[in-house]
This record gives structure tokens, C-alpha cells and sequence, in this order.
């Protein structure tokens, strides 16, 4: 069986996962754990021009939430109810015009959130127990920008990082046409962004059952 340090720690992650002391299998019931994501972690944007490179991050607090988790195998979870939610406009660029002409790419007016959704979650090294050496979790989800979502797989590091607490880093690249977005430009076209970007995730979540 898992631990129960080990399923908080899975857990803690819808954003990122893990549950014990129950049976496994596929009729196992799924459970409410509640997480808070602390401040001081960092979501964020990164891409490239033909001039420069930028990073945006996002500025709102991540209010708490509950996920509810199922055990599939010693190694996998489920989730339902494991979500993101990031408002588009709470993206800043430390530049306005850059802020604004990312809101547009991104269509925030018609489009207000990006969200993710996890899936499911499975540890691919390590143990969760470990302090030092943490854990690589590979993570299915999907990513919603505009009205278009995507199945993306998410390789993340998680480590304990205290009583209860979890560091999650992961970094994701996309193209922004994958999601009807045209790149941004300026200068009448002279500036370009390039199709590819990097989300950044790097979290501490604090877990509660």
C-alpha cells in the first residue's frame, strides 16, 4: 500500500496527485482532498521574437479548491474536478503594450480563462517520501486556450518541501496556432513572435483532507 503522505502528496497536485490505505482498482471510490496553492508560486509564459525574448506571468492569487482522487495502481491516479483556471488578463508582460497585444493573440474578451485539466497522474521515478531526490511525475491533461483543448502530457518534478507541503515544477511547450491563435506582432509586422511558447509551472501547494 501507499502511504498516506504519499497520497497527499499526489494528491496535492490536481494540480499533481497520490492516495493509500485503500484497495486498488477501477470500483474504488473517489475521495475529496482539499490543497492551497501558496503564494510565491509562479505561473507564467514564455516565448521569443525575432528581436527579443519575454516572460508573462500570471498576477491573480489561486483561490483553494478540492479534487476528488481515485487509486488505480500503485503508481496511477485519477482525478475529477482537478483544474487550473488562469485569467487571461492577469497575465503581465512588465510591458502594457505587450500585455494588451497578448490579451488580443489570446482573444481574452471572448475567451477570459486558460484552464487545466488533469486527468490522471502516474510516477515514472523516485518515491514520493523522498525528501531530497522528490519524484518525476508524468501527468495526462488537457489545455484550454480560446475555445480549442488539447491532450498535452505534463512532466513534472515534485519534492516535499515541509509538513504537508509540495513543490511541483513543470514546463510545457506549445505552438500558439495548435489553438487558433495567431502570434502577435508590432511595428506593422516588423516584430514577430514566434509560434512556440513555454508554460511554467512552479507551484507549492499545501494539502488538507
Amino acid at each position: 500500500m501507499i502511504s498516506l503522505l504519499s497520497y497527499r502528496f499526489l494528491a496535492a497536485i490536481a494540480l499533481f496527485s497520490v492516495l493509500s490505505g485503500f484497495r486498488f482498482g477501477a470500483d474504488q471510490v473517489y475521495l475529496d482532498y482539499s490543497y492551497a496553492i501558496e503564494s510565491g508560486s509562479k505561473l507564467s509564459i514564455e516565448g521569443t521574437s525575432n528581436i527579443n525574448s519575454f516572460e508573462c506571468f500570471w498576477k491573480d492569487n489561486i483561490p483553494p479548491k478540492t479534487t476528488k482522487i481515485q487509486v488505480v495502481n500503485p503508481t496511477t491516479i485519477r482525478f475529477q474536478n482537478a483544474s487550473l483556471s488562469l485569467r487571461t488578463k492577469a497575465l503581465d508582460c512588465d510591458n502594457n503594450k505587450m500585455n494588451s497585444d497578448l490579451c488580443d493573440a489570446l482573444k481574452a474578451d471572448d475567451y477570459p480563462n486558460i484552464i487545466i485539466q488533469v486527468h490522471d497522474a502516474q510516477i515514472i521515478r523516485g518515491t514520493l517520501d523522498d525528501e531530497v531526490a522528490g519524484a518525476d511525475l508524468r501527468m495526462q491533461a488537457s489545455m484550454i486556450i480560446t475555445d480549442i483543448s488539447k491532450k498535452v502530457t505534463l512532466d513534472v518534478q515534485a519534492k516535499k518541501v515541509g509538513p504537508g507541503r509540495y513543490r511541483f515544477v513543470c514546463a510545457k511547450k506549445l505552438k500558439m496556432t495548435d489553438f487558433n491563435i495567431d502570434p502577435p506582432t508590432a511595428l506593422f509586422g516588423l516584430i514577430r513572435v514566434r509560434d512556440e511558447i513555454t508554460v511554467n509551472i512552479d507551484i507549492t501547494a499545501r494539502m488538507s483532507d
